[in-house]
């Protein structure tokens, strides 16, 4: 959230009236559910109306795109008034910048992934024979060896009547999965690391 150009009564509407607690969704569900739906048609920022205390603003929503992969969006409440043509453009400078940021930070996130993967795996087939190298390896990998951990592995089944083929139905089913139990333990203030190999993912 950044409160540049806001001014103080501005600042104090969205605080007021949005959510920044921990765990809990920023917009109300009504506008999350309005976002636009077929984004590849999108050509710059779309007009949304965001109702805060029984009262709507208008606001601009720009989807933070990378090809065709949706990052997220860049929302702003035009609570002071409407945006002005250079800060459109402004706006429209700021997409790609993000969205290759967001791209960086995935790759990341895949590479720690295949890692913490290949650690598993050796740590199944016995691979890793020195108790010192178990325990760097597994704080390495974000976990702390003499704590207690909770393990749960689910079989991803197939769905006949799905519309997208097996690989991409595999991998959306556990990314959907994976993200669920994030979003719990985030509530929690807990920590989750997930594994994925073949049609099992392992929490």
């Amino acid at each position: 959230v950044s409160w540049y150009g806001y001014s103080e009564n501005a600042k104090r509407i969205l605080t007021s009236s949005l959510s920044f607690s921990q765990g809990k969704s920023v917009f109300p569900e009504e506008f999350i559910t309005s976002m636009p739906k077929s984004i590849d048609k999108i050509n710059g920022s779309v007009p949304r109306v965001l109702t805060l205390n029984k009262k709507d603003y208008n606001c601009r929503v720009q989807p933070i795109l990378a090809g065709s992969t949706n990052h997220g969006y860049i929302i702003i409440p035009e609570i002071i008034s409407d945006l002005k043509t250079q800060e459109h453009i402004g706006l429209s400078i700021s997409v790609p910048i993000l969205a290759l940021e967001f791209l960086r930070i995935q790759q990341e996130e895949e590479l720690r992934v295949r890692i913490r993967g290949n650690f598993f795996d050796d740590l199944i087939d016995s691979n890793i024979t020195s108790e010192d190298a178990v325990i760097n390896l597994a704080r390495i990998n974000g976990i702390e060896p003499f704590k207690p951990y909770v393990c749960i592995v689910i079989d991803v089944k197939e769905d006949k009547n799905a519309k997208m083929n097996d690989s991409e139905r595999m991998e959306f089913k556990k990314s959907e999965l994976a993200r669920n139990f994030y979003q719990i333990a985030y509530g929690m203030n807990r920590s989750v690391i997930s594994v994925r190999r073949s049609s099992l993912i392992v929490i």
